[in-house]
């Protein structure tokens, strides 16, 4: 096989006479020994083909076909992603630049959250939102008042409520806007603040935002 030469340079016999005796290249791990210097990895499902994967394997033989008795192409390190293209028996078909080999799909490891030697983004940690206390009986009672106080002031005539005092010194009574339908409505009374209304006024005094 063109380009095995150098992978086997100093080697006494080939490839495949080392797979016939069972042994393996010297410094190579063979998939089925492999346990010894990397930790076993799940086998591979049929939803698993074509995702990538990562070699858990220190070093792992590719080999031509599916077995020990396929001579090695080429070895890969730790940490390598690979693309599976097929899983038979135990063994995954992985693309590579110049075709497919194979390889144990025990030491194959897909690859679930970050690829290695990219940085792993983390998101950033929401904001807790401000925790703000209820308000007091008195903060509500001023909150009231301020209500009030506000809504006649932004009235334009001087009869907004009838407890008002009109230019000439008279009691407005039913001559107010607020007893009067329609046009301006002004707000005379506690009974007239929602919890709405309320919830607002606080929120603006304290500038709470959802």
């Amino acid at each position: 096989m063109a380009g095995l030469g150098a992978l086997f340079s100093g080697a006494d016999t080939s490839p495949a006479q080392l797979a016939q005796r069972g042994t393996t290249t010297p410094g190579l791990v063979d998939p089925d020994k492999a346990a010894r210097v990397a930790p076993q990895s799940a086998g591979l499902s049929a939803t698993a083909r074509g995702q990538l994967h990562v070699v858990t394997a220190s070093r792992l033989n590719l080999r031509s076909g599916p077995s020990t008795s396929y001579p090695v192409m080429m070895v890969l390190p730790q940490g390598t992603n690979v693309s599976v293209l097929e899983q038979r028996q135990g063994w995954a078909r992985l693309g590579t630049q110049s075709g497919s080999a194979w390889a144990s799909a025990r030491y194959l490891s897909p690859v679930t959250a970050a690829v290695p030697g990219d940085p792993l983004k983390i998101a950033p940690k929401p904001k807790p939102k401000r925790q703000v206390a209820a308000p007091s009986t008195a903060e509500i009672t001023r909150a009231r008042s301020d209500i009030i106080r506000q809504s006649i002031a932004s009235y334009p005539g001087s009869c907004p409520c009838p407890y008002n005092i009109d230019r000439g010194g008279r009691r407005c009574g039913g001559r107010s806007a607020w007893s009067r339908p329609g046009g301006y409505a002004p707000i005379c009374y506690d009974s007239d603040i929602s919890q709405a209304r309320l919830a607002s006024y606080f929120a603006r005094k304290r500038g709470a935002v959802d």
